[in-house]
């Protein structure tokens, strides 16, 4: 179920926003997605150089949207807003030190046609950083 799209015509995100770097499992419930883009020099969520475990939300907020965008028969972005992150565990200070790759798990526990709510959680080197829960509300939905 993989489609054969460049991430960055799957997401609503532009340049350097751009955090996933590959998708490497999909199906109808869940995407797991790898980046290094935590260690890019300029990473745009850096903060003095430091990236947040926070920003993990971020990167398993764009891992939802490709999964939404996956399922979408037509591959296009679904538009979307991150309505509420809950249960949320930050289980260490920063990512920019890890060095190997961040491996982003979604997995849809609900839907409708108005929004999703997914778990969620990045790790690195078979560590768990941060995890969590999060509701998606697509725009425009009836």
């Amino acid at each position: 179920m993989i489609p054969a799209l460049p991430i960055e015509r799957m997401l609503p995100h532009a340049g350097a926003m751009v955090l996933v770097d590959e998708i490497v499992y999909a199906d109808p419930m869940r995407i797991e997605c790898v980046t290094t883009s935590h260690r890019s020099a300029g990473f745009p969520l850096a903060l003095d150089g430091r990236v947040s475990s926070l920003c993990g939300i971020e990167f398993a907020a764009q891992a939802m949207a490709l999964h939404a965008t996956a399922a979408d028969p037509r591959h296009r972005p679904v538009a979307g807003r991150l309505a509420s992150v809950s249960d949320v565990e930050v289980l260490c200070e920063r990512l920019d030190d890890r060095p190997g790759p961040l491996r982003i798990e979604a997995t849809l526990e609900a839907a409708s046609g108005r929004g999703s709510a997914y778990r969620f959680s990045i790790a690195a080197d078979g560590e768990v950083l941060i995890r969590g829960r999060a509701l998606v509300m697509r725009e425009n939905a009836p």
